[in-house]
């Protein structure tokens, strides 16, 4: 049997997850290409997959300003981690809805 397992952790900078599985695993080669754009992705066990998934995962870690990665043995599984900065600066902006409404009594 195989378990999926899921972690976070948080610490005063940034939240940190991973999801392991106890899956296939992969060679370094094949986990360092995993976040980017392909057409196909074949898996050894002979299932093929668009591989969209980790490139979306990819492009909202890095809009977040975090960071993504994975770890992958070969015959013993893979475990995908990122990290999102809690303290993300938001971008300035002033409503004119604000400015001009008129203070209520």
């Amino acid at each position: 049997m195989s378990y999926i397992t899921i972690s976070a952790t948080q610490n005063n900078e940034e939240t940190f997850i991973c999801i392991a599985d106890q899956g296939y695993g992969m060679t370094a080669e094949q986990s360092s290409a995993l976040f980017e754009k392909k057409e196909t992705y074949f898996i050894e066990a002979g299932y093929n997959a668009k591989g969209s998934g980790l490139v979306l995962c990819r492009e909202f870690v890095e809009q977040h300003k975090g960071k993504i990665w994975a770890d992958s043995i070969p015959n013993k599984g893979t475990k995908v981690c990122f990290t999102i900065p809690l303290n993300i600066e938001q971008p300035k902006t002033t409503s004119a809805l604000h400015k001009h409404t008129p203070a209520m009594n």
